[in-house]
């Protein structure tokens, strides 16, 4: 009984890899010269603009930017089922991206869906960050007052060590005021004086001192 099984079970497997033996290569994908050329600027676009807000996007206050806001969520919703076809479409276009991930289940549901969400983030969160670095750019020299509508807890991690949030222009932001105040702490409705670079995208704080 042993060997019958064990034969069938031979029997089987070559079976299948005959099946995927016998099926045609797949073509790697080549990008016409002028799909390729809006494909990279577009990637470049994403990526470096969630790199500027990583970087400097807690340095600058938007204000304004009503529809990029209320656009944001749905840029974010929209790309994750872009992303999730374009990574398993990977599969096809690059098999070389693929080849150090064991199983089929570690690909599908665990690498794919966790590079989708990462990848629709970046969308959304790209805007935010070419306008930080275009605002870090342009603007300029000014000091305005904000009023602190709340303070975070402080913490020891991290280069700034207590955060609040002000209003500026009508719009609530995060500054960060551990140095704020000489030998005091900031508190919900103080008013302290920003001080940096002022553009039609924001404001690219350079300094936070109590008025």
């Amino acid at each position: 009984m042993d060997t019958e099984r064990r034969d069938l079970v031979r029997k089987v497997q070559q079976r299948f890899h005959q099946k995927v033996l016998s099926r045609p290569a797949a073509r790697p994908l080549r990008l016409p010269y002028r799909f390729a050329v809006p494909l990279v600027a577009l990637l470049v676009f994403i990526f470096g603009g969630a790199w500027f807000e990583m970087s400097r996007g807690g340095e600058f206050l938007a204000t304004g930017n009503a529809a990029l806001r209320a656009a944001t969520p749905w840029l974010v919703l929209a790309a994750l089922p872009a992303w999730y076809w374009a990574l398993c479409r990977a599969e096809v276009w690059a098999p070389r991206l693929y080849e150090d991930m064991p199983t089929w289940f570690v690909r599908r549901m665990v690498v794919i869906p966790f590079a989708t969400l990462l990848g629709a983030a970046a969308v959304g969160a790209a805007p935010w960050g070419w306008l930080a670095y275009l605002g870090g750019l342009s603007g300029t020299a000014s000091r305005m007052e904000v009023r602190v509508m709340s303070v975070d807890a402080p913490r020891r991690s991290g280069r700034c060590q207590q955060h609040a949030s002000v209003e500026l222009r009508g719009v609530m932001a995060r500054v960060c005021v551990h140095s704020a105040t000489a030998g005091a702490v900031a508190r919900a409705g103080d008013i302290l004086v920003v001080s940096g670079r002022v553009s039609r995208w924001g404001v690219h704080v350079e300094s936070v001192h109590a008025k």
